[in-house]
């Protein structure tokens, strides 16, 4: 039996989701902000390698620095968009707030 509740709270259990934050990488904006971020990091590790001969291990740690920026910024815009497109519609039957 599905919920009736059209805000977030009723939506996300009607999908099975309890945790958005944990499932935001596997969602399909999550697999290309993980797909881009490798894709950056490696053209990024590269230039500095190509530019400035450095290392392997220091290409490698700027890499995942890349990497870990990259996702989160992604990540970011993601979360702006999903709140965007949430604010433009009105919820009318929001979720009673749990008792205990």
């Amino acid at each position: 039996m599905l919920s009736d509740h059209d805000d977030d709270t009723g939506v996300m259990s009607n999908m099975g989701v309890y945790s958005p934050r944990g499932q935001t990488l596997v969602s399909t904006t999550g697999l290309i902000a993980v797909i881009n971020s490798v894709i950056v990091s490696v053209f990024v590790a590269l230039s500095v390698n190509t530019l400035f001969s450095t290392p392997l291990a220091v290409n490698i740690v700027i890499g995942l620095g890349v990497f870990v920026v990259s996702l989160a910024l992604h990540q970011f815009y993601s979360g702006r968009k999903w709140q965007e497109a949430g604010n433009h519609h009105k919820t009318l039957f929001p979720t009673p707030p749990k008792q205990g």
